[in-house]
C-alpha cells in the first residue's frame, strides 16, 4: 500500500472567478494537505478583480497556474482536467476549505476499494436560513442511482473521483452551466460505486457570487438539476440520453412538460422560502410569481400574496422569517430520517 499510495498522483482542480478575498484561505488549505503527491491546478477564469495577482503570489512547485478569458465554470473545469495528470481528480470549490487530511483519506478510500469510483466526505456547511453551521453526514444507499434521483448528497467541491470513470462517461457536459455535478454523478452511478469518508474533511459557506447567494443562478440550477434527473430516467427507461440525442431542444421540450412544471414549481417555492427566511423578500416574491405561473394552485397563490404583502410589513416579515426557520429545522430532521432509511436499506 505504501508504494501504491506514493505513486498515486492526485490532481486538485480549483477554479476562481472574482474571488480575490477568498484566495488565501482556500489555497493555503490545499498546501497544508498531509498527502504530498498532488498537483494543484489553480484556474483564474478571466477575473476582473485582483484574483489573478493573488493566485500568482504562490510559488509552490505543486501549483500550476492557469489563466484565460472567462469561459464559465464548467468549460474552465473541463479544460483544467484535460491537462492534468493524476489518476484521481479532486475538486475544490474556490473559497472553500479542505481540511488537512482530506486528500489522504479519500485516496486511501479509493486505493483500498477498486469498485469505488467517487468519494465524498462529511462537511461543515453554513446555513443561511438557520444562521448556523450544520454538519452534513451524507451516506450512500445500496441503490445509489435511485438515491441520486431524489437527492444529491454531495456539494461537489468535496468530491474526488477516478479519472478512468470520468473519461468513460464523457466527463462534465457544458450544457449544464449549473448542476453539472449532479448530471455527472447520475451518469457515473450505473458504472461505479460511490462512497463517503465518515469524517469532517471539508468546510464551505455561501459567498458573494455563489449559486446560493445569487437568486438568478439558483433558479437556473433548479431547472438544470431537474433536467439532469429527466435525462437519467430516460437513459434508464429507453437507453437514450435526450441531450445527446436532441440537443438543446430536449431541454425546451422538458420545460414545457406538465410533470416538469410541477416539479420545478415545488423546487422554486422551496427557494422562495429560503430567501424569505434570509430576509431577501424581493427575490422570494419573484420566485413565487414564477411558481404561480407554472402551477397556479390556490396554495401557491396564497403563499405568493403573503410574501408580496410582507415586503411593506415589518411585523409580517419577522413572523414569516421565524416560521420559515422553524420549518427548515423540521425539514432537516425529516431529511436526516430519509437518509438514515436509505442507509439502512
Amino acid at each position: 500500500m505504501g508504494c501504491q499510495m506514493k505513486d498515486s498522483l492526485v490532481s486538485v482542480i480549483s477554479c476562481f472567478y472574482n474571488r480575490s478575498e477568498y484566495v488565501c484561505r482556500s489555497v493555503e488549505s490545499l498546501l497544508r494537505q498531509t498527502y504530498k503527491n498532488i498537483e494543484i491546478l489553480l484556474v483564474d477564469d478571466g477575473s476582473t478583480d485582483d484574483t489573478l495577482d493573488q493566485l500568482s503570489s504562490y510559488k509552490d512547485s505543486r501549483i500550476k497556474l492557469i489563466s484565460h478569458r472567462n469561459k464559465g465554470f464548467v468549460r474552465a473545469l473541463k479544460d483544467a482536467i484535460s491537462i492534468s495528470h493524476g489518476n484521481f481528480i479532486a475538486i475544490h470549490g474556490s473559497g472553500d476549505i479542505s481540511l488537512p487530511q482530506r486528500i489522504e483519506k479519500q485516496v486511501y478510500m479509493l486505493m483500498d476499494n477498486p469498485n469505488i469510483g467517487v468519494v465524498g466526505c462529511y462537511r461543515q456547511d453554513f446555513s443561511i436560513a438557520r444562521n448556523l453551521w450544520d454538519i452534513q453526514k451524507p451516506s450512500v444507499a445500496e441503490d445509489q442511482l435511485s438515491q441520486l434521483l431524489l437527492h444529491n448528497p454531495f456539494s461537489h467541491g468535496e468530491v474526488m473521483f477516478r479519472r478512468s470513470c470520468y473519461e468513460q462517461v464523457g466527463g462534465y457536459r457544458e450544457f449544464f452551466e449549473f448542476a453539472q455535478d449532479r448530471d455527472l454523478w447520475l451518469r457515473l452511478a450505473p458504472i461505479t460505486r460511490f462512497a463517503v469518508v465518515p469524517e469532517i474533511l471539508y468546510r464551505r459557506e455561501p459567498i458573494e457570487g455563489s449559486v446560493t447567494k445569487t437568486p438568478c443562478k439558483a433558479r437556473k440550477q433548479t431547472y438544470l438539476s431537474e433536467f439532469s434527473i429527466f435525462c437519467a430516467l430516460t437513459r434508464k427507461l429507453k437507453s437514450i440520453d435526450p441531450l445527446d440525442q436532441y440537443g438543446s431542444k430536449a431541454f425546451i421540450d422538458f420545460q414545457n412538460s406538465i410533470s416538469a412544471k410541477h416539479k420545478i414549481s415545488t423546487r422554486l417555492r422551496g427557494l422562495a422560502y429560503r430567501y424569505a427566511a434570509d430576509g431577501q423578500f424581493f427575490a422570494a416574491k419573484e420566485f413565487m410569481k414564477e411558481v404561480t405561473d407554472l402551477k397556479p394552485s390556490f396554495f401557491n397563490v396564497v403563499v405568493s400574496r403573503i410574501i408580496t404583502s410582507s415586503e411593506k410589513n415589518l411585523t409580517l416579515r419577522k413572523l414569516i422569517k421565524i416560521l420559515l426557520r422553524l420549518r427548515f429545522i423540521f425539514k432537516a430532521r425529516v431529511e436526516k430520517n430519509i437518509k438514515n432509511a436509505f442507509k439502512k436499506g
